[in-house]
């Protein structure tokens, strides 16, 4: 796919598995090419220390509009999407693509559900995108992300991730697909 042909400027994506909730915003973010990450979990564990409510509070400064190639990532720090949602506006403007990582509050964009494809019976039921745990797993018409290594794990919980990676350019196509 090429990258121009994105339909979505947003979307949101969440998972009840803790890994694939921390690093498929992550995922999600590199398959745009250049995107923001937003966190909208405030219980979840921390991405960075600048956050979406620092930018409420202090407001948007020069820096926090540079685009830079590659994902940016905005912690939450303890705000929810009523309070920040001008905020989120003024950087979907300035970012083109942003991801969401979704933390229950009501909001007006897609979420996207992103399982573990675990054997039956535990097979997802409502997830959007299906993360295989092994090769040679097939998915029916969900989009179906290849296995992760150990390696690349640690390198997004640590804040690496690299877009050459067969996982980063499956996420390219959920932003062209047509979500119901």
């Amino acid at each position: 796919m090429a990258r121009r042909d994105f339909i979505h400027r947003v979307l949101a994506i969440r998972s009840n598995d803790p890994i694939l909730h921390h690093i498929a915003p992550l995922g999600l973010a590199a398959g745009a090419g250049h995107c923001l990450v937003i966190d909208l979990d405030g219980s979840s564990p921390k991405y960075t220390r600048r956050t979406l409510s620092d930018l409420v509070v202090d407001g948007i400064k020069a820096a926090d509009l540079e685009i830079g190639p590659g994902v940016a990532v905005l912690g939450n720090g303890g705000i929810s999407f009523t309070d920040a949602a001008s905020t989120i506006d003024r950087l979907v403007d300035v970012w083109g693509r942003v991801v969401l990582r979704d933390g229950g509050d009501p909001h007006p964009f897609r979420v996207l559900g992103a399982e573990p494809l675990l054997p039956k019976p535990f097979v997802p039921g409502r997830a959007d995108i299906v993360q295989s745990i092994s090769h040679g797993q097939q998915a029916d018409t969900r989009l179906l992300l290849p296995p992760l290594r150990r390696h690349q794990i640690r390198s997004m919980l640590a804040g690496t991730i690299e877009t050459r990676w067969r996982w980063v350019r499956a996420w390219e196509a959920a932003w062209s697909m047509r979500w119901e």
